[in-house]
């Protein structure tokens, strides 16, 4: 699936915001910097972080019997339509029927004049914040 570093994001919405409509009136963006696998992001944060980064790849059947099990609780802001509908995405995602949707956009560049930040350049500047985590005991 597509990846974009949330500052990307932020910055193309605040030219977006400072130009106006005058210049963004009707216009979508989307924005995708990376397509990344699984595997691809534990490489990607590995490289980063200098640690293995083990990917957990569930099948979505493999998430619902979890969920059903207990071991796994959805989110208490997730209420059950909008649940269905996060399962049903990741379904369609991992069978192929949302394989029109992984492509990459030069949207940032084309706004912003600079390249986008990739994954593992954005882990790279978080590192300190991305170790900590990983050292804390999970509750």
């Amino acid at each position: 699936m597509g990846w974009v570093a949330g500052d990307d994001v932020a910055a193309v919405a605040a030219k977006v915001l400072a130009q106006g409509p005058a210049v963004h009136a009707g216009h979508d963006y989307y924005m995708s910097t990376d397509l990344l696998n699984a595997n691809d992001v534990d490489a990607a944060l590995s490289t980063a972080l200098d640690r293995t980064i083990p990917a957990v790849i569930l099948r979505p059947q493999d998430l619902v019997a979890l969920i059903d099990s207990g071991q796994v609780e959805v989110p208490s802001i997730y209420d059950a339509p909008y649940a269905a509908s996060a399962l049903n995405w990741l379904e369609q995602t991992y069978d192929g029927r949302m394989d029109y949707s992984a492509v990459t956009t030069t949207t940032i560049k084309d706004l912003l004049g600079r390249e986008p930040t990739h994954l593992v350049d954005w882990a790279v500047s978080h590192r300190p914040v991305l170790l900590r985590q990983l050292d804390e005991p999970v509750q």
